[in-house]
């Protein structure tokens, strides 16, 4: 009786497991695991990365984006962008780099992706959004802010409807949430424009802020 014996080879991308019985060898893995592999590390790389809309392009921050990135944060402080955002240079400088380094995993899931949203016309950074976990349950939301500038446009609705799409395609998972102030009656409209449906009033807890609020709570389902 011949004894198999067991060794590896490396492949295109990594190393497959291959039996030799007497002069005959097998590979378990085979041709689909190879370009398997290949497609997984692709999009590991790559996430569908950048969005293009008609009139935005939404991407990844950038080392040389921190400018803009900072004054996202001033407009905070005049109460014109996130509430949370409200930070001088050095803090905003920590929190770009923080945004930066979630990059490495890209898990919507447990951490958080942010994006620069860029005028195509312009080239200018108009805004922020992205997907991450929620700070007060275990579901993934939906997140996007246009500076006062650009507002009045359809700009939101147009980020949040690529961020949506691109998530539910690229991503693992069954369905998007958004959370809206029960006042913030243009970003509930928002909402709804980009394919999400009201499901109820809740109550969560902001981290950031340290504090409550009562919020409409929101779902947008994909369709596989």
């Amino acid at each position: 009786m011949r004894v198999p014996t067991f060794f590896y080879i490396k492949t295109m991308v990594k190393y497959s497991l291959i039996i030799k019985i007497g002069d005959k060898m097998c590979c378990l893995y085979g041709f689909y695991k190879i370009v398997r592999g290949n497609r997984e590390d692709r999009m590991k790389k790559e996430y569908n990365l950048p969005i293009e809309t008609e009139r935005l392009i939404i991407r990844k921050w950038r080392e040389e984006d921190f400018q803009s990135y900072n004054f996202l944060c001033q407009e905070s402080i005049r109460g014109h962008f996130f509430d949370g955002w409200a930070m001088e240079e050095d803090d905003a400088k920590n929190f770009f780099h923080w945004q930066l380094s979630k990059y490495e995993n890209m898990d919507p899931i447990g951490d958080i992706i942010g994006l620069a949203i860029i005028e195509k016309s312009t080239g200018k950074i108009v805004g922020h959004g992205g997907i991450g976990k929620h700070d007060d349950v275990d579901e993934t939301e939906i997140f996007y802010g246009i500076v006062k500038a650009y507002r009045g446009k359809g700009y939101a609705t147009e980020a949040s409807r690529g961020i949506t799409s691109w998530a539910l395609d690229t991503f693992s998972i069954p369905y998007i949430i958004g959370t809206v102030g029960l006042d913030n009656i243009e970003s509930q409209k928002v909402l709804e424009r980009s394919g999400y449906n009201f499901i109820e009033e809740q109550n969560h807890n902001v981290s950031v802020l340290e504090k409550s609020f009562d919020f409409k709570y929101y779902r947008c389902y994909g369709s596989k």
